[in-house]
């Protein structure tokens, strides 16, 4: 079809320009092979202060992604993590929230009803931590980019829904000070175990 053209096209000339077609046929196609998965999972940080301090707890994601080669995948995922705690020591109130965003590839081996899969990615971290006590930041904000690897099991029932089951190991050290007072800072790994479950969708 032409656009810019203020001549009349020919019925030769349509039979030979699929363009709209083909570009709705491919559209179609990539669709089709869409996964959205809304996640609910529980975290347990890798990092022994933020045990103590913090623990484990849910953590909130979703997830999308897009068959584009056979059995490989192209994903991206979210999650987000709250949770307040004690301070060591001073027992003083303290909350952190971190925030996950990745990219990643992911490789399955498929059965009848369901495929098993391996994937890793990398991560953009954002952790935001809150302190009640004047013997450190009150605030303290962080970004970096971090990796994470899962393997998970996928069941697919009534046509178009799948129920995934996982585990995920996330991974990436922040740099916090430790103390006002003293020129202190100490390596801590934000990332840490997740297992969960979704329900998705595939068009």
């Amino acid at each position: 079809m032409e656009v810019y053209r203020q001549q009349p096209v020919s019925p030769s000339h349509e039979k030979d320009s699929p363009i709209l077609p083909l570009f709705v046929t491919r559209l179609s196609s990539l669709v089709d092979e869409c996964h959205p998965r809304r996640k609910r999972r529980f975290f347990y940080p890798s990092d022994e202060r933020l045990q103590k301090i913090y623990g484990g707890g849910a953590i909130y994601g979703g997830e999308l992604s897009w068959r584009f080669y056979k059995i490989l995948d192209l994903y991206a995922d979210a999650m987000f993590f709250s949770k307040s705690g004690k301070s060591l020591g001073e027992r003083r109130s303290t909350h952190i929230r971190i925030l996950p965003v990745g990219i990643g590839l992911k490789g399955s081996l498929p059965f009848d009803p369901f495929e098993i899969y391996v994937a890793a990615s990398t991560k953009h971290f954002t952790v935001k931590i809150h302190n009640n006590s004047p013997y450190v930041d009150q605030h303290q904000e962080k970004n970096g980019w971090g990796w994470g690897a899962k393997i998970g099991v996928s069941f697919f029932f009534a046509n178009h829904f799948l129920l995934d089951l996982f585990l995920e190991y996330m991974r990436k050290e922040f740099s916090f000070s430790h103390s006002k007072k003293v020129e202190s800072r100490k390596e801590v790994d934000i990332g840490g175990g997740v297992i969960g479950g979704a329900l998705g969708y595939r068009f």
